[in-house]
């Protein structure tokens, strides 16, 4: 679907022979999904999600999906698949036969028990838990025990044959002297069991269910009588329809919205369902995380420029040998590198200086012969295809950004997001756009028209309003889900100021 070009202009005063778009739609509404295409270089992210299929409509109770079906509750959660481990945090300092014990103490020495506390029943007898040296490992005992909400305590000793090792404990040196201090990290290394043991023990971790909640936005726009006769052409499959050029520029702003909440959105809500944001009535508005607030932080990296403007391969390998990415049906691991015109700039200058020739040497057959020059549209680097992808979203002249110390231009266009856009166990798309629709409609995009003298769309003698015009309001919710968030990446440019 495009926009024609050109000085054709439709005359509002002639009958037209050819279909509306907005007849169209009523027709073919799979044609209602194709209108993003129409404003690609605003909102490339959601128009590539939506040409690659990567939506689900009307989604339901499923192994895939799990929704709350209480009237107003826009609650949805999804198996997020990760690493099959995960860490825990300590919540209390060690103690020593139930107390903490003083500076400089050497817990553990000659294999003495201690007691160690955490936020997650996560680890069973058997299991050696490496601290973060990953050189000090204990040994657990003991079965979980729950002393309060979110908390349980184990007993442990030091792993290994050497009686003379011990875990300092010291608080006035955190760094070194609290591995076993409160926030500090825990993670399982392995197990280990005498000879015929009655039994193992299990914990799970993967998958663990994901929730986030649809977001609901509205916009409206009020069109006077004789600019609704200011019409446009579009194509769409050869087929050429009508629109009106005030209702164009509204749903450019509508899809513009949707592409910034998809990339920046904050949930309103925590995962206790605790609401935080209430409009003038008391009422609570909710809303779910976005694309960056989905990705895991491990995952988000600073990098710099080169002399020449590049960025070092080292970083983009780094971020991508990190993140666990699962090839696609064909085998190749498909990586989307979504970012703003800074960073997809240095990007590919970055990926032309390793190909050593560029693009505007290749030659591309046309109708008419040959052409010379053409854009690379896709990179391959040890194994993973990198599609550029340049979202405005980045770049956005209405949204306030600082600007980066060394470049002088804005540090948002420095950001760039690694999507593994690929499938995932099961067949699920790793990221999707979703919408929990209603049963009797699609609830992604609804578009209602509020008659006054002008009608929208047939002729009608009736009116809701005496307004000189009409009124058009959009109402869109939706979501969008990250299935394996350790799939995905994000770099952004360090700023020496920060």
């Amino acid at each position: 679907m495009k926009v024609v070009p050109g000085t054709k202009q439709f005359d509002g005063s002639i009958t037209a022979d050819t279909m509306s778009l907005n007849d169209a739609m009523l027709l073919r509404p799979e044609i209602s999904n194709k209108v993003v295409e129409l404003f690609k270089n605003q909102c490339s992210l959601t128009a590539f999600l939506q040409s690659r299929g990567k939506t689900k409509k009307d989604i339901g109770n499923s192994d895939t999906f799990k929704i709350d079906n209480v009237y107003g509750n826009t609650k949805i959660m999804w198996p997020l698949i990760g690493y099959p481990e995960k860490l825990v945090h300590q919540t209390r300092a060690v103690t020593v036969g139930g107390s903490t014990p003083a500076n400089g103490t050497q817990v553990g020495l000659a294999q003495a028990e201690f007691e160690i506390y955490i936020d997650d029943p996560y680890f069973n007898p058997g299991d050696i838990v490496t601290l973060e040296d990953r050189f000090k490992q204990i040994y657990i005992k003991t079965e979980p025990f729950p002393i309060a909400p979110g908390e349980w305590r184990y007993t442990a000793v030091i792993n290994g044959n050497n009686l003379t090792n011990y875990i300092l404990y010291d608080a006035s040196t955190p760094s070194t002297g609290l591995l076993l201090g409160i926030g500090h990290e825990m993670g399982r290394m392995s197990t280990k069991f005498r000879e015929m043991s009655l039994t193992g023990y299990e914990s799970h971790n993967y998958p663990e269910w994901y929730s986030n909640r649809m977001c609901i936005q509205r916009i409206k726009a009020s069109i006077s009588g004789s600019a609704f006769k200011s019409k446009m052409w579009i194509e769409h499959n050869g087929t050429m329809m009508y629109w009106n050029l005030q209702e164009y520029r509204l749903m450019q702003k509508a899809h513009l919205f949707r592409e910034n909440d998809c990339i920046y959105g904050m949930a309103t809500t925590d995962v206790n369902d605790v609401n935080y944001v209430f409009d003038e009535d008391g009422k609570p508005v909710q809303s779910g995380d976005g694309i960056l607030e989905q990705i895991d932080g491990s995952l988000k990296r600073n990098y710099t420029l080169e002399p020449d403007g590049t960025i070092s391969i080292d970083y983009i390998d780094d971020l991508l040998q990190d993140c666990k990415l699962m090839a696609g049906s064909d085998g190749v691991i498909e990586v989307v590198m979504a970012g703003g015109q800074a960073a997809t700039g240095a990007f590919e200058r970055t990926m032309r200086n390793i190909y050593k020739y560029e693009p505007s040497m290749i030659t591309k057959k046309t109708s008419a012969g040959l052409e010379v020059g053409a854009d690379f549209v896709a990179y391959y680097h040890n194994g993973v295809r990198m599609i550029p992808l340049q979202c405005s979203a980045f770049d956005a002249p209405n949204l306030p950004s600082t600007y980066n110390s060394l470049t002088g231009r804005r540090n948002e266009s420095y950001r760039m997001m690694a999507l593994n856009t690929g499938i995932v166990d099961g067949g699920d798309n790793n990221i999707e756009m979703v919408t929990l629709g209603n049963g009797m409609g699609n609830r992604a995009f609804t578009k209602k028209y509020i008659n006054g003298m002008e009608s929208a769309v047939g002729d009608t003698n009736l009116a809701s309003t005496s307004l000189d015009g009409l009124a058009i309001q959009v109402l869109m919710e939706t979501g969008v889900l990250v299935r394996n968030p350790f799939t995905c990446g994000m770099l952004e440019l360090f700023d020496s100021r920060s």
